[in-house]
C-alpha cells in the first residue's frame, strides 16, 4: 500500500521537495486543522481513510497560513494533500 497510489493510482505523483516545510496542527485535531507553510502551494485536498474526497481549497495570493474547519467530521484518520504545480505532499491527520 502506497499513499501516492491511494490518492491517484492512474498517474505518478511528484513529491514536493524538502524546502517545503509544513506544520499542520493540532494533531490529533477536533474542530479545525491549522496549516503553516514555508512556501506557498496552489491548493489543498482532504480525504478520509477510505480515500473519499471530502473538501478542498485554493490558496490565494501566496498565503502561508490557512485553517480547515472540521467540526462535523467523524473521529478517525484523514489525509491532507498539499499541491503545487503538479507536485504534492500528503500528511496524515487524526480526528479525536
Amino acid at each position: 500500500f502506497s499513499i501516492n497510489q491511494w490518492i491517484d493510482n492512474t498517474t505518478s505523483i511528484s513529491i514536493l521537495d524538502d524546502s517545503y516545510k509544513v506544520l499542520a496542527y493540532p494533531n490529533p485535531f477536533n474542530a479545525y486543522i491549522e496549516v503553516e507553510l514555508s512556501k506557498s502551494v496552489d491548493k489543498w485536498r482532504l480525504y478520509n481513510i477510505e480515500g473519499e474526497f471530502l473538501r478542498y481549497g485554493w490558496i490565494e495570493n501566496g498565503e502561508l497560513q490557512f485553517k480547515i474547519e472540521t467540526s462535523n467530521f467523524a473521529a478517525g484518520s484523514y489525509f491532507l494533500e498539499l499541491i503545487k504545480e503538479g507536485q504534492s505532499r500528503v500528511i496524515q491527520m487524526i480526528k479525536e
